[in-house]
Formats: C-alpha cells, structure tokens, sequence
C-alpha cells in the first residue's frame, strides 16, 4: 500500500456505577481529513495469463463517524 494521509478522533468519557463497575461511552471521528485513501485492494487471477491484477477499494463515505457504550464487571 501507497503511504497515506489520515485524521482519527476519539473522545471516551467514563463513569462508575458501584465497586468494580465501570460505564464508558465512546465517540469517534474515522478519516476527518475527508482523504480518499484505499482502504484496502481486491486481488484477481486470470488463468489464462497467470496475472495478479490489484485495484484499490475507497469509502464512499468521507468522515465515519462512531459512537459505542462498554460496560465492564
């Protein structure tokens, strides 16, 4: 892979609810540069000439953005 440009933002807040408890939630920001970087590459074989062919897969998406909760006991 090519070297690339980009952005990720995360911001976790956590709260404890009891002894050994914990709650969090989780916000995040994926690509906030809004870069069309290849995210990864399908590979193809043809049999006929035994050649590898490599095309990039982008986002369509520009910024992915993420929200989760955990829970940890």
């Amino acid at each position: 892979m090519p070297p690339y440009l980009r952005l990720d933002l995360s911001v976790n807040y956590s709260f404890n609810r009891g002894p050994g408890r914990e709650n969090g939630i989780n916000f995040s920001l994926y690509n906030v540069t809004c870069q069309q970087n290849p995210m990864m590459y399908r590979v193809k074989y043809k049999k006929n000439g035994g050649v590898f062919q490599f095309s990039p897969i982008r986002l369509k998406l520009t910024v992915l953005p993420s929200i989760s909760y955990y829970h940890k006991f």
